[in-house]
């Protein structure tokens, strides 16, 4: 009944507000972030003196002449009491109940970030920890903060919800989700629009959208398509008989302008870039957070800019919030996509596993999951996993192996190329028995199947048809052969010596 009564009042809390506004990641049942200053911020009457108490905590400020506000309350231990924030001015107060102080993480990115647990069924079965830890989550689209139970985390991010069961396993604190994830996004709906026409292929795509051509030939396709659902709807009208005399209406082509397909449009026009970041993130920060788990990237292989551009977009990502919040290089942990079967998420792989030498990342490896046909795998307990591991690796600093074998360094000898790699773990180890997935290449370039073994953290790689090694690849395809592991069951990232 108390719960009960905390998500009622979560509902009217802003109503009530008075001339005190917060933005809506505040809110009844939320996690402040432990061990840093915790921001509080909002709107009131320019020149309102505010006040904000917690915890024994207590801050003052002045509203600006535009009436925003911010104080800051200093850093606060975990804890599991249920305690109230109360902002107050002239007699006014506003008081958000139930808050805990724990552990925030950021959760981003598209379609398989947003897939909520109820989605798969056979994973919102997986009970929660007994005792039931507390994982509260904000996704955003209401005001609110929901605390976890049996009959709520279906509603929770699949992917965001399986990581905090398994960090709440290993990290005695709450644990506190904001979930700003949307699909279909391009990295470049989540990124500030400034940093990203740093790029120069992003400043190009901006040019050529902007022409009036390009506008009026998006008019025409329309158009296009409002007759063609016109046309679809009076088709699905007729009776059996007469749709065998009358094919059904094709669609228009995707094609609006040569090289620049509709979709590229869309998400390059001056309007969408950047405008997940201004709608959702910009709209979080500064609120504390330990650190951030995205996964998205399967929009970015279909584009204009392509996997490959994507090597320089996570960074300029990564370092753009980092430099927004102003907390320093939190942690930010990633998901390379797994199998399926688009040949460019080969590349977009080898973008993600470059993009390892921005600091303090991690990338949850997943090619040994997925489903070749289904874009949304249903195995999200393993992708939370994982990401756990990264997370109380780097975040918590725990001494565990948190990731699969990352290589590190090549070279030709003879014959043969070795290939070492770190994060082995106990040990590399052939999974299934030998090892599969190589392939190899000599002067002509050509690709043939490879034999290799291991050989401590190297694997060596050869064909006694190439006497003349010049490169070397592994698991590079949409849906690989898989075979190279760390003792502890993680698998290695797919890789090429020629990239």
């Amino acid at each position: 009944m108390k719960r009960l009564l905390f998500l009622v009042l979560a509902l009217t809390v802003h109503s009530q507000a008075g001339s005190i506004r917060l933005p809506p990641v505040f809110s009844n049942n939320m996690v402040l972030q432990s061990g840093m200053p915790v921001p509080v911020w909002g709107e009131a009457k320019p020149g309102m003196d505010i006040v904000v108490e917690f915890a024994g905590r207590k801050a003052q400020a002045k509203a600006d002449a535009t009436g925003s506000w911010r104080v800051t309350l200093d850093s606060m231990p975990i804890s599991f009491d249920e305690r109230s924030l109360i902002i107050s001015s002239s007699g006014e107060s506003l008081i958000l109940t139930n808050v805990l102080v724990g552990e925030v993480w950021l959760c981003a990115g598209q379609s398989n970030m947003d897939m909520p647990l109820e989605v798969y069924k056979e994973a919102n079965r997986i009970p929660l920890p007994d005792p039931t830890p507390e994982i509260r989550f904000n996704r955003g689209r209401t005001p609110d903060w929901v605390v976890t139970t049996d009959e709520s985390k279906g509603s929770n991010s699949a992917a965001a919800h399986f990581f905090a069961v398994e960090l709440s396993r290993h990290v005695h604190a709450p644990i506190g989700l904001i979930v700003r994830a949307h699909g279909g996004t391009p990295l470049e709906h989540w990124a500030p629009a400034d940093a990203l026409r740093t790029l120069p292929y992003v400043r190009a795509m901006e040019a050529r959208c902007a022409d009036p051509a390009l506008a009026d030939a998006r008019e025409r396709h329309q158009q296009a398509y409002k007759e063609f659902r016109e046309a679809l709807t009076a088709w699905r009208a007729l009776t059996p008989e007469e749709r065998k005399n009358q094919p059904a209406p094709k669609a228009p082509g995707a094609m609006i302008a040569e090289d620049i397909s509709r979709a590229d449009y869309d998400w390059y026009k001056p309007k969408r870039i950047g405008y997940g970041y201004r709608q959702s993130i910009e709209k979080v920060i500064p609120f504390g957070i330990r650190g951030v788990i995205w996964y998205q990237g399967e929009t970015n292989g279909e584009i204009t800019g392509g996997p490959e551009a994507y090597r320089d977009l996570l960074p300029l990502l990564i370092r753009s919030w980092r430099e927004a919040w102003g907390q320093g290089d939190f942690p930010f942990l990633y998901v390379q996509l797994p199998v399926y079967n688009r040949e460019n998420w080969t590349l977009l792989r080898e973008s993600m596993l470059k993009s390892l030498s921005t600091p303090h990342t991690g990338m949850a490896i997943t090619i040994d999951s997925g489903h070749p046909n289904d874009i949304h795998p249903a195995n999200k307990p393993e992708v939370g996993r994982r990401l756990a591991l990264l997370a109380r690796k780097l975040a918590y600093k725990q001494d565990i192996v948190a990731s699969g074998p990352v290589p590190t360094s090549w070279r030709i000898d003879g014959d043969r190329i070795e290939v070492a790699f770190e994060h082995v773990g106990s040990g590399l180890t052939a999974q299934g028995g030998d090892l599969t997935g190589f392939v190899i290449a000599g002067e002509d370039g050509n690709f043939i199947p490879a034999q290799a073994r291991i050989d401590g953290n190297r694997v060596i790689i050869w064909s006694d048809e190439v006497e003349h090694p010049q490169a070397a690849r592994y698991a590079w395809a949409a849906n690989p052969e898989v075979s190279l592991f760390n003792s502890e069951g993680l698998p290695a990232s797919p890789f090429r010596t020629d990239g």
